[in-house]
């Protein structure tokens, strides 16, 4: 049995995963003033986990997607290339899963990281402070801090227009 690893696909996913950690953690660092190592920890915490869930939604897509969909993503995960598909539907379904991505990793990462800074607040030393964790969770999850939905959004936009420019790059020479 012949194993095929998408070596190309982990290269992508690796170094969009990289730039996108150091451009938000620059960010963070500057808007939210927060240290240089807490910057980087948020940053690497809040992209692992939405690259994670991320692949989760897209496992659960293609699960339940018709055939000839299968075969299109993973022609062009596996092989780069997009099968029997002309190039305007492809730009077209490419812009639409860009924008739902980009607006689910942002808010994956803006509702992470409320999550993660609930969690790493100092907890009170008492019997009940499993309930004053949940407690603190719920609120996480409830309140809205514009000013740092604003400063993930700008994150957000800047890392992946440089991945954008990046993917335009590797898509460019199919074109010729």
């Amino acid at each position: 049995m012949a194993h095929l690893i998408p070596f190309p696909l982990i290269l992508l996913q690796s170094l969009t995963l990289l730039i996108s950690i150091a451009i938000e953690a620059i960010i963070y660092q500057s808007k939210l003033n927060l240290s240089h190592k807490r910057s980087v920890e948020f940053s690497i915490s809040m992209n692992l986990l939405s690259a994670i869930f991320l692949w989760a939604v897209f496992s659960i897509f293609l699960s339940f997607a018709p055939d000839p969909i299968k075969m299109r993503f993973m022609s062009y995960l596996l092989f780069s290339n997009l099968y029997d598909l002309n190039s305007f539907q492809a730009n077209l379904s490419f812009l639409l899963m860009f924008l739902f991505l980009f607006m689910f990793v942002c808010l994956i990462e803006f509702k992470g990281l409320d999550i993660l800074q609930a969690l790493l607040l100092s907890s009170p030393d008492s019997s009940d402070s499993e309930q004053f964790l949940v407690n603190r969770i719920n609120k996480a999850l409830l309140k809205t801090d514009v000013s740092k939905a604003s400063v993930i959004v700008l994150a957000n936009i800047c890392s992946n227009s440089v991945i954008l420019l990046i993917l335009l790059f590797k898509i460019l020479p199919t074109y010729d």
